[in-house]
């Protein structure tokens, strides 16, 4: 029996919504059909020939027609820009300068190494030289010498 009671109580709900839905979808078809909106007001203005500035203030956001990325061959930090914004610039005009600093410092520390494998050179050929010379006449010292290439005084002994 409960169960019949819920149904039929729901029965009656859905039949009062539906009327009352009609009623208001009636009404305001009437009101519409009824209501015509009001004329469209217009204005009219003579037009004057006037200069048109180039440039306009204004807040907002500005997206470029045509634009360049540029990647630079190596990175680093921008010390100084070398360019105005808007300017024109050509192929191989420098755009910016790089903190070249620790590029500098390496540059350095190479052509330190690089005299110093010069002169280590230099050292080591003075040396060959030396040692070169100095066993030939300890070679010289040391082997008989042969008749008719020793010295006058040798010969004479003989």
């Amino acid at each position: 029996m409960a169960g019949h009671c819920g149904a039929l109580a729901l029965r009656s709900c859905s039949a009062d919504f539906t009327a009352s839905t009609g009623f208001a979808s009636r009404r305001s078809r009437a009101y519409f059909a009824n209501n015509k909106p009001p004329p469209a007001q217009i204005s009219a203005v003579e037009a004057k020939t006037e200069t048109v500035p180039r440039f306009a203030t204004g807040i907002g956001s500005v997206a470029a027609v045509h634009q360049v990325t540029i990647n630079p061959e190596v990175g680093g930090r921008v010390d100084q820009d070398l360019f105005r914004a808007g300017a024109a610039v050509k192929a191989g005009d420098p755009l910016v300068q790089l903190n070249d600093a620790p590029d500098r410092g390496d540059l350095a520390s190479y052509q330190a190494q690089a005299r110093w494998a010069e002169t280590t050179l230099q050292r080591s050929s003075e040396l060959a030289k030396r040692a070169v010379h100095g066993a030939r006449d300890r070679r010289s010292e040391a082997e008989p010498a042969r008749p008719g290439q020793g010295t006058d005084h040798q010969d004479r002994r003989r």
